[in-house]
């Protein structure tokens, strides 16, 4: 490797044409010149994004707009055969899933929650 360095220290094996750099600057011109087009976009490339958008909301909108009839029309029908098993609409809607009347004391909270919840779930909750 020593033999390369002694051998290329001394001349530099980059080399540059003759009259490169005279006419260097007109050349460049002349390039950027001739590629001097004024390119113009018309309305559809401008818009082709927002088009795209729209159309996604258009499918969007139509695929709901013929599910959501269907789902309903299913929904009644459940309704429909509740209500002919013997359940009337009115008591469907008077169930009341929770006991309005059920207010326990602080002391029944602490002793269900003793009784129902280990430490280990106490721990992973971060309250022991």
């Amino acid at each position: 490797m020593e033999n390369m360095n002694e051998k290329y220290r001394e001349k530099n094996p980059f080399t540059v044409p003759d009259g490169y750099f005279d006419r260097l600057t007109e050349r460049i011109m002349e390039l950027t010149e001739s590629k001097k087009e004024i390119h113009k976009s018309n309305l559809l490339q401008v818009f082709r994004p927002y088009i795209g958008i729209v159309a996604m909301f258009v499918v969007m909108m139509g695929g709901m707009y013929m599910l959501v009839p269907i789902a309903m029309e299913r929904g009644e029908d459940l309704l429909n055969d509740t209500i002919v098993q013997g359940t009337s609409e009115e008591e469907i809607l008077a169930d009341d899933i929770f006991d309005s009347g059920f207010n326990p004391t602080n002391d029944e909270i602490i002793e269900y929650l003793a009784i129902e919840i280990d430490n280990y779930e106490l721990i992973l909750a971060d309250v022991y």
